[in-house]
C-alpha cells in the first residue's frame, strides 16, 4: 500500500518505484549481494520516495521548473521518507535509503552532505537506479533519453554524483542483449510481490 500511495501522490511517476527496485536488485546481484541483502535492497528501493506522500500535490505535479521554495520543499521528501520509515519497526532498515538516496559521492548532495562510503550502500545503489530510470522515462519536465545516453551521463558523473563501483556495474547490464526486456519483466514481477517477500 505504501508503494501505491507514492504512485497516487505523484501519478506522473507511476511504476517508478518498481522499476528502481528491479534495477537496484539487478545491480546488487551484479556486485555480489546475497539473497537477504537483495530482499532488503528491493524493499528499500521500493520505498525510496515514500516521503513524497507529504509533499504538496501541486509541487509534485507541476509541469514547469520549480521555484526555489518549491525545490526546497521537494527536497524534503528524503527527510520525510526517512522519518516515516524509521517509525515502522519492520521497515526501519529502509529509512537510510529513503533519507540518503539524493546524497552525492562528492558530498554535494542532500540532506546531510554525506561523502563517499559514508553514504549507505543501498542508498548509493538506489541513487544510480533512480537516475537511470528518471533519464529513460518520459517526465512532465523532460523527454526520455536512450539507455546508452543515460549510461554515458552516469559515467560522466561517476566519482562525482555516483559511486564509481555502482556505475561500473551498470555497463555490463545495459550492454547485455535484452536488458530492457529483463528490467521491465522483473519490474512487472515485483509489482505483484508483497513488500515483505
Amino acid at each position: 500500500e505504501l508503494v501505491d500511495s507514492i504512485d497516487r501522490a505523484d501519478p506522473s511517476q507511476a511504476g517508478h518505484a518498481v522499476r528502481v527496485a528491479a534495477l537496484s536488485t539487478m545491480l546488487g546481484s551484479s556486485i555480489g549481494m546475497g539473497v537477504k541483502e537483495l530482499r532488503a535492497l528491493r524493499v528499500s528501493a521500493l520505498l525510496h520516495d515514500v516521503g513524497k506522500i507529504l509533499v504538496p500535490t501541486e509541487i509534485l505535479s507541476k509541469n514547469g521548473p520549480l521555484t526555489a521554495s518549491e525545490t526546497s520543499e521537494m527536497r524534503r521528501h528524503v527527510v520525510y521518507g526517512g522519518a516515516i520509515l524509521s517509525r515502522i519497526p519492520v521497515l526501519a532498515f529502509a529509512a537510510s535509503t529513503a533519507r540518503w538516496h539524493h546524497e552525492r559521492w562528492d558530498g554535494l548532495g542532500y540532506p546531510d552532505r554525506l561523502v563517499g562510503h559514508a553514504i549507505p550502500l543501498y542508498a548509493r545503489i538506489v541513487a544510480v537506479a533512480d537516475a537511470l530510470d528518471a533519464m529513460t522515462s518520459v517526465r512532465a519536465y523532460s523527454a526520455a533519453v536512450s539507455l546508452e545516453a543515460a549510461f554515458e551521463e552516469l559515467e560522466s558523473e561517476s566519482g562525482a554524483q555516483f559511486d564509481p563501483l555502482i556505475v561500473s556495474a551498470v555497463g555490463p547490464l545495459v550492454g547485455a542483449s535484452g536488458f530492457q526486456d529483463s528490467w521491465v519483466s522483473l519490474a512487472n514481477h515485483m509489482e505483484s510481490m508483497p513488500i515483505a517477500a
